[in-house]
């Protein structure tokens, strides 16, 4: 089977590998199709680090070609996705229900091994079998809406409520699709055109250009001179770590997705704001992810921009870096 292996930054190799035997509790899954985002992205670019070599990808639709002897759940032939997070089901925060942040968790394609290849074993009680009416392209694009779905329960958005979202990536899109499905007024933010238009077509209040606007203000004149209720930032650049706080109403919620900086603690303070660190989505928002898609009440479909074959994997993370304007996901045929 092909394998995409890292090396180093910008060092990406395809080469052959043994398909694995999946253990008594796993299945072997058989990938369809995967999706580069921008994790992805800063990994082969060298931004986060991590041993090398390794192999990328976190999200991705496949089939099951074989299942280990305790295998219940799932057979030969099911179209499935997963939760890209491990978690042991013991942990007292496992019992919570709080798989996402297991004591012995980790996040596939970043501190184990990835997607990027032709075939991987999973655990059962991580997979999961997809219905037919949920297309196997967008399903493997929905870690992003697992993440907003994880959010939207941590914020607890109302009806009528203000939710701001810092940057239109798939993240921040799914992030407003969710936060309208609820009922809320979105204003979104990013400096690209085109994503501010996509998500436009996805019915947000406002879509403020970033590069044009002094958007800070924007938001405050939108809000009547408050601010929001809830602030998510997905673009975690420290301006934005630093602007939620700033534009958040007195007692608002922010939901930090992304980023590697200091947020100012006055402000934190002085306003008494609730700040959530979001990690992945835990397998109560893939199952509820599935359902939506299946009643098509959320749009993934048209956050694929890019096709690409997996053997040109290396030049599907270039054109991610120099097309930036016009691409959003970029799907990986196997």
């Amino acid at each position: 089977m092909k394998r995409a292996l890292l090396y180093g930054p910008r060092d990406l190799r395809v080469a052959e590998g043994d398909i694995p035997t999946p253990k008594p509790n796993e299945v072997l899954i058989k990938v369809i199709t995967s999706s580069i985002c921008a994790t992805d992205a800063h990994i082969y670019e060298g931004t986060f680090k991590f041993p090398y070599p390794s192999i990328q990808g976190h999200d991705f639709t496949g089939v099951i070609e074989a299942v280990g002897a305790e295998v219940r759940s799932l057979a030969v032939g099911d179209r499935v996705t997963m939760d890209p997070i491990s978690f042991c089901l013991h942990c007292r925060y496992c019992r919570a229900g709080r798989y996402n942040i297991c004591e012995t968790s980790t996040y596939m394609g970043m501190e184990v091994e990835g997607c990027f290849q032709d075939y991987l074993t999973l655990p059962q009680h991580r997979v999961f079998r997809l219905p037919e009416q949920v297309d196997e392209e967008e399903a493997a694009v929905m870690e992003p809406l697992h993440v907003a779905l994880n959010t939207m329960r941590k914020l607890g958005y109302k009806v009528g409520e203000t939710v701001v979202v810092l940057g239109q990536g798939p993240m921040g899109l799914c992030q407003g699709q969710v936060a309208k499905m609820v009922g809320c007024r979105v204003i979104v933010v990013d400096v690209l055109p085109k994503r501010l238009k996509l998500a436009e077509s996805y019915g947000v209040d406002f879509a403020l250009n970033a590069a044009e606007l002094e958007v800070n203000k924007e938001i405050a004149t939108i809000c009547g001179g408050d601010g929001p209720h809830c602030v998510i930032d997905t673009a975690g650049t420290e301006k934005t770590n630093r602007q939620t706080v700033r534009i958040a109403a007195n007692g608002g919620k922010i939901a930090i997705i992304a980023g590697h900086f200091a947020v100012p603690v006055p402000f934190m303070i002085g306003k008494e704001l609730q700040v959530f660190g979001i990690r992945g989505g835990g397998p109560e928002n893939v199952e509820l992810a599935i359902r939506l898609l299946q009643e098509k009440r959320i749009d993934l479909r048209s956050t694929i921009t890019t096709h690409f074959d997996f053997k040109d994997i290396g030049e599907a993370f270039r054109q991610f870096y120099e097309n930036k304007e016009n691409v959003v996901k970029i799907m990986l045929r196997n």
